[in-house]
């Protein structure tokens, strides 16, 4: 089988052996690192093969991988190891091990199954089937997912492509090709395993059960696009090998009026800053596999490779629209277009082989209404508008147990220029407990975009953390930020510090939480009846929009608030068990009436995102820390001489189809 894993990195093994093995023979690990150890005198690897420590053995998944000719090479004689393989394959006939399936792709929205309080998985949740699908929808109560029901023995990865057409049965375009990852709905068993992992690429793919699985992802429904200072074209993203879950590759050829005609190229992009760090050129013959780095000129063109495939299942490779290498290329996202059709591919391996490919029913893709009315105000008008004070608010669970809310999360953001164009400094104030100071990088072509960067603890360079899709939402008056994280498409809200957004005097009077508890405040003091009853009163303070109650006797309580002016309704969290309580005002506001403000609305849940309560540290970053150390870019990082492993990558070519940037 083409792109199949032949060779594993024997010091890494070990390392996830010892970790993850009940009763693993620790001294006979410990004895073979070290004999490693001493064998090996230097190593050096490129950044595709993070997890390489400098010894492989040959071990192919399967029989069928075995390559022709191997039981005649001197390494066999002497040492038998294809005994060790054959009985090994032996033992995967005896299990039973065959090939597993995808019995089911549904599209729609998740609801909990009955007893199920809080969705975990997709275990927890059936689906309503839709004819429609939101891009970047998956924050809603209402928006899109999908569930992928694997059943199979042994199984090793399961795989997902997201493909749009025209018309339900034409020609379908693959935008993304992937490895499907952990559904990243439980924060606490995400942490543990975090915890007990050999490495944290091991997190980033689900545990699979023996039999029946089923998985739930929001549905992205982007288009990924290369693009340089004047147009942008289409492409296959491949996000499938499984050694490096931090880099993806674009497929094409490339020519420049110094080479005969057009070579394989292939792109290798970063998944956190989606900068293009290398360019290759692999060639395959009888004898291996040959890698060669390119160095693109200003002239050169590069053809993306377009994955394609029509009802039959039939796939193929077509070339996509050339375009040229200028200044450099980045990689950007855009919905696809409202009208198209999009189609969901599954795919699934184990010990016994790789599984059929299950296309799903065809869906029509709807404008997002949160986000297609305002790019283009947020392309003219978002490097002007960054700069300011914001606070910010997240999915939190409500105290009424009645699911979640947008409310304030706790965490203040300031936002500065810095002089240098689509760069800004980034202060963040943690419950006014920690300030965090980051910077971030602003893009504001395709689907407008902020990429997150932390100082290295070294003082030298910037790692990136976090990036996010950002949608100005201009009013009259004001104006919020609506982001979404590129890879959980988690969704936060960010909202001024400001007179119009939090008027004085508006928290003044009686409040009456949908929790059974109320609120009575006035200037100085405040009264607090639980929805038990109990009653709190001493005096407040406010800072921001947070207000701390001090009682005569006891522990001070405080809770961040939130307005919707025109509908007298304040929306809180907690700061002592991070949940969340909507409030109506009981009598008359004392503060003049407001406009109607871009607030986050109370009466929209985020489901099925697992929010971190009152967390201890802001929202960056969402995603794991990284060993590469990227420089701070005043400009994307584009390469000029591109640095890249002597080793070949498998698979290099696209194998029809597995998974986009997922999920998107």
């Amino acid at each position: 089988e083409e792109g199949s894993i032949s060779s594993i990195d024997l010091r890494d093994w070990l390392g996830r052996l010892g970790k993850t093995m009940d009763n693993s023979p620790a001294k006979e690990i410990a004895d073979l690192e070290g004999a490693i150890g001493r064998l090996i005198i230097a190593t050096d690897k490129g950044p595709m093969l993070p997890s390489s420590k400098g010894l492989s053995i040959y071990a192919p998944l399967r029989e069928n991988n075995v390559r022709n000719g191997y039981a005649e090479l001197d390494f066999n004689g002497k040492t038998g190891w294809l005994a060790t393989l054959s009985a090994l394959y032996q033992k995967q006939k005896e299990e039973g091990m065959t090939p597993p399936k995808v019995t089911a792709i549904e599209i729609g929205i998740p609801k909990p199954r009955p007893g199920v309080q809080q969705i975990k998985g997709g275990k927890d949740a059936d689906i309503t089937p839709t004819p429609e699908i939101i891009p970047l929808s998956g924050g809603s109560i209402n928006g899109s997912y999908v569930k992928l029901t694997i059943d199979g023995k042994a199984l090793l990865w399961g795989y997902a492509g997201f493909a749009y057409s025209d018309t339900p049965d034409g020609v379908y375009t693959v935008t993304s090709d992937a490895i499907l990852l952990d559904e990243n709905l439980d924060p606490e068993a995400r942490a543990k395993r975090l915890e007990e992992a050999a490495d944290v690429s091991d997190v980033m793919t689900p545990v699979f059960a023996e039999g029946k699985n089923e998985l739930l992802y929001q549905v992205g429904a982007l288009v990924h696009k290369l693009a340089n200072s004047e147009k942008s074209v289409p492409v296959t993203v491949n996000y499938r090998d499984v050694s490096d879950l931090f880099h993806f590759t674009i497929d094409g050829t490339y020519s420049d009026p110094w080479m005969k005609g057009e070579v394989p190229a292939q792109f290798i992009v970063d998944t956190r800053t989606y900068n293009i760090v290398a360019m290759i050129s692999t060639i395959f013959s009888p004898d291996g596999v040959a890698v060669t780095d390119l160095t693109p000129r200003p002239e050169g063109m590069f053809r993306p490779s377009l994955l394609t495939f029509d009802l039959t299942g039939q796939s193929m490779i077509v070339p996509g629209e050339p375009i040229q290498w200028g200044d450099g290329l980045d990689v950007l996202f855009e919905p696809i277009p409202a009208g198209k059709t999009l189609r969901i591919l599954g795919k699934a391996e184990s010990i016994g082989g790789r599984g059929a490919t299950l296309v799903s029913n065809p869906v029509q893709v709807k404008a997002n209404q949160e986000i297609d009315p305002f790019v283009d105000a947020t392309r003219r008008l978002g490097a002007a508008k960054l700069p300011g004070r914001y606070t910010s608010y997240i999915a939190v669970a409500q105290r009424n147990n009645q699911g979640k809310i947008m409310a304030p999360a706790g965490a203040l953001t300031e936002i500065k220029a810095t002089g240098e164009p689509d760069v800004f400094t980034l202060v963040i104030d943690v419950y006014n407990e920690k300030q965090v100071t980051m910077s971030f990088l602003w893009e504001s072509r395709g689907l407008p975009n902020l990429t997150v960067y932390k100082k290295n603890e070294q003082g030298e360079g910037f790692t990136p953390v976090e990036r996010r899709f950002a949608l100005l939402q201009p009013d009259d008056k004001t104006y919020s930020w609506t982001t979404l994280d590129v890879y959980t498409l988690d969704k936060m809200m960010l909202v001024p510090l400001d007179e119009l957004n939090f008027p004085t005097g508006f928290m003044n009077g009686s409040w009456a939480g949908n929790d059974g508890s109320s609120l009575d405040i006035r200037q100085g003091t405040a009264v607090y009846v639980s929805g038990k009853g109990v009653r709190t009163e001493g005096t407040s303070a406010m800072k921001d929009n947070l207000l701390t109650v001090t009682p005569a006797s006891g522990t001070p309580f405080g809770f961040f608030f939130g307005y919707n002016p025109a509908r007298s309704i304040m929306v809180v969290t907690f700061t002592d068990d991070g949940t969340a309580v909507i409030y109506d005002r009981k009598g008359q506001a004392p503060a003049p009436q407001q406009p109607q403000q871009p607030q986050p609305m109370p009466q929209q849940p985020q489901y099925p995102q697992q929010p971190q309560p009152m967390p201890q540290q802001p929202q960056y970053p969402q995603q794991p820390q990284y060993p590469q150390q990227p420089q701070y870019p005043q400009q994307p990082q584009y390469p000029q001489q591109p640095q890249y492993p002597q080793q070949p990558q498998y698979p290099q070519q696209p194998q029809y189809p597995q998974q986009p940037q997922y999920p998107q």
